[in-house]
């Protein structure tokens, strides 16, 4: 498959009329530049998001209006993509200036197809800054997802191809969509290179969509992600781990 650009960046929006501005300029301010921009807003509210979007005057930004979940935004936006390589930034994340070059360089280097970095971690309710690694300590990636550990997709680049052999997100998961795609994805390609930099800032708000489900969704999506993975799952301390992550949201909803 021959591609138009080096790179596509898919960036789903809801409701961020305040922030997005700052996660667009972190992606045209990267040292590469060959890329397109992605923006896919399910415009549920009017809120004021496309005229912030058509501000910047770049070609290499594209809006569409589309879908009803993020992970519908993001497999419409990988559908779209031109590039060889596809990344994923949310609309209140930032990235560094060295994010994009360095991960697609050490995947061009490493002949991998996908890799990953440190994130920084910003807790804005809690006023709390951490830089946390993409994996437990002394497990792989895949282990450490299927034991409750998260990676967002903002850490992430993959090669577009991957895309055509694991059919992009689980709409029908509305938590641990990240995860699921991210260990199938391993599953099928092998573990990711992992860049030991925090290359990304993941910022994590009272409104997410965790807080806003019921228990009943919760266990949904805690049934389905256990169905999907039972094979890994099944060996000590994986299913506990999923358990114990399911209590601590429906605890902090009390």
């Amino acid at each position: 498959m021959n591609f138009e650009i080096h790179a596509s960046v898919i960036l789903p929006t809801y409701n961020r009329e305040k922030e997005i501005f700052r996660a667009i300029s972190s992606v045209l301010n990267q040292e590469f530049d060959d890329f397109e921009i992605l923006i896919v807003d399910d415009e549920r509210t009017n809120d004021g998001t496309e005229k912030v979007v058509e501000s910047f005057q770049d070609e290499r930004i594209k809006y569409f209006v589309h879908g009803t979940s993020v992970s519908e935004a993001r497999n419409f936006g990988v559908e779209k993509s031109k590039g060889k390589y596809i990344a994923f930034i949310d609309s209140d994340d930032v990235w560094l200036p060295g994010n994009l070059g360095k991960k697609i360089r050490v995947l061009e280097e490493n002949q991998r197809s996908f890799s990953v970095s440190y994130f920084e971690k910003i807790n804005v309710v809690e006023k709390t800054k951490k830089v946390e690694k993409p994996f437990f300590e002394g497990e792989s990636v895949k282990n450490s997802l299927l034991k409750g550990h998260t990676v967002p997709p903002t850490a992430t680049v993959f090669e577009n191809k991957v895309f055509d052999k694991i059919k992009g997100f689980d709409t029908d998961l509305s938590i641990w969509e990240d995860s699921d795609l991210i260990i199938r994805v391993i599953n099928c390609f092998g573990e990711p290179v992992v860049l030991e930099e925090a290359l990304v800032k993941y910022f994590i708000h009272e409104g997410s969509v965790t807080s806003k489900l019921e228990a009943s969704e919760l266990a949904h999506n805690l049934e389905k992600f256990i169905e999907k993975h039972m094979e890994d799952l099944e060996e000590e301390g994986f299913i506990e781990g999923r358990l114990k992550e399911l209590e601590g949201y429906i605890e902090r909803k009390k």
